[in-house]
């Protein structure tokens, strides 16, 4: 049976896409696709276009999506020269360093480019490897996550995580919307320096798991690298938001009741809909 939210996300938002449930199951669901690409950032793509995606350790391509996506540890062992090499290729490259010149003597041309000076995202491979340690820790709690439209949840289904793909209009309503559920509050909203899988899993995922029931909502899909996929696919002024269930269900009840009902938020929705809209409130 098919659970339907009570409220028209797409419409009080003027949504592009359907808001996202993602969550772990121990089961591949029925009519499932796996995730195609190896970026994680597809599944985004291919559930917003109505397919429920489920993404493993079989058909997770990337050694990051494996800990971004919490499925497991970070991968490193899958990665050219192991966990050294990715500290590497996520700051100075391997070029200059004894391993790295091997390595990329095998490599193709166009892998040699991307490998040679690095991602240049962290100053030094030290940094590279704190910031891996600095990474919550979340336990898996199935084989595979899974990403589909909200709407299209079973009634035995239930999210970690909510993830709205969001212009700056929208985000800053979900942003508005999810401090005013803590009773106008400042800091419902974070926005890590994470990968795009992991700002829709792994650090929502954490936030959902904090034993104060205080989970905040988590900005994503601000990847550089990410955003090479999110902008071909979804289009360049798309984020993400992503929040715990706990908190989307506040938010979800509290909507009605909340600015969105109200002139400024409606000017804003008339002005995007063609309407006159203007500054004047």
């Amino acid at each position: 049976m098919t659970r339907r939210t009570q409220t028209p996300w797409e419409t009080t938002l003027a949504l592009k896409f359907p808001p996202l449930a993602v969550f772990y199951a121990n089961e591949i669901p029925p009519n499932a696709r796996p995730l195609v690409g190896r970026c994680a950032a597809f599944a985004l793509a291919q559930a917003a276009r109505g397919e429920t995606v489920y993404v493993d350790l079989e058909n997770c391509r990337c050694p990051g999506a494996v800990g971004g996506l919490a499925l497991g540890p970070f991968a490193s062992e899958r990665f050219p020269c192991g966990a050294s090499g990715f500290e590497r290729f996520f700051s100075t490259g391997f070029a200059g360093w004894p391993p790295g010149d091997e390595t990329l003597a095998q490599m193709e041309p166009a892998a040699r480019r991307k490998f040679e000076k690095g991602e240049g995202y962290a100053p030094t491979p030290d940094a590279a490897k704190r910031y891996v340690a600095s990474l919550p820790t979340v336990e898996p709690e199935g084989v595979c996550v899974v990403f589909k439209p909200l709407a299209k949840l079973t009634s035995n289904e239930t999210p970690k995580a909510v993830v709205f793909l969001v212009d700056a209009d929208a985000l800053s309503a979900l942003v508005v919307l999810a401090n005013y559920v803590r009773g106008a509050s400042t800091d419902a909203v974070r926005i890590p320096f994470a990968s795009g899988c992991a700002s829709v899993a792994l650090f929502p995922f954490a936030e959902a798991n904090r034993p104060d029931g205080e989970g905040r909502a988590v900005v994503g899909g601000i990847d550089v690298s990410a955003r090479l996929v999110l902008r071909k696919a979804l289009g360049e002024e798309i984020v993400a938001f992503a929040a715990p269930w706990e908190l989307f269900q506040k938010m979800d009840a509290s909507a009605d009741e909340s600015f969105l009902s109200r002139f400024v938020w409606r000017k804003i929705l008339d002005s995007k809909r063609g309407g006159a809209g203007g500054e004047s409130v």
